[in-house]
């Protein structure tokens, strides 16, 4: 909290909240510079603390957006889109659903939203009950890299083999929009999902 943080302050000992990183901390006298990253938001803050008769107080703040390497984050979501094409073709509706943060939303064509992670879960694991994933593959188009959230946008291909004897296969082709969100821990997840095929609409 901030009491606490003024408390450390006062005791020559700023100190960041709990989600920070690499956190640096030197005390001039009656001035001190405090700076750190919040994992949680994104960003750089630094603090310039001033002593006077009234005790440490923030005489000067600023937030600096963190933007990520973009050859890292490509490399990273490409190494997630591979793990979750690997999932779908075997099957696995909760790894599936582990690539989603807790809040997320996916929004598939001509069927209502899934909300949120357990809804996710039970959306794959419903699919997956009636039709297995021989082939699946994601291809990425391009990338918008904003502090903590990256915009994918790319293409789908896939083969659905329905359970049902006797049923033919049936390939899909069609377009997504994704967004990621980095993680305290460095990861990616995704929080938004949308996607529709580039065939006509089923009769």
């Amino acid at each position: 909290t901030k009491a606490e943080r003024v408390a450390q302050i006062k005791a020559g000992q700023p100190n960041g909240p709990s989600t920070s990183e690499n956190e640096t901390v030197h005390v001039y006298g009656h001035n001190a510079l405090q700076r750190f990253e919040s994992t949680r938001d994104g960003i750089w803050v630094t603090f310039v603390w001033t002593k006077d008769q009234n005790g440490w107080r923030v005489s000067f703040a600023q937030v600096t957006p963190i933007v990520p390497d973009s050859a890292a984050v490509w490399r990273a979501l490409g190494e997630a889109n591979t793990r979750f094409s690997e999932s779908f073709k075997r099957g696995d509706a909760a790894a599936l659903a582990s690539t989603y943060t807790s809040d997320a939303v996916v929004m598939l064509s001509n069927a209502p939203s899934w909300d949120g992670a357990e809804a996710i879960r039970q959306g794959f694991s419903a699919f997956l009950a009636n039709i297995s994933v021989p082939n699946f593959k994601l291809t990425t188009t391009d990338i918008l890299i904003d502090a903590g959230h990256a915009i994918e946008r790319g293409t789908y291909e896939m083969t659905m083999h329905p359970k049902a004897a006797g049923a033919a296969d049936v390939t899909d082709k069609g377009k997504y929009i994704t967004v990621w969100e980095r993680q305290p821990d460095g990861s990616w997840k995704i929080s938004r999902d949308m996607s529709n095929s580039d065939g006509p609409p089923a009769k």
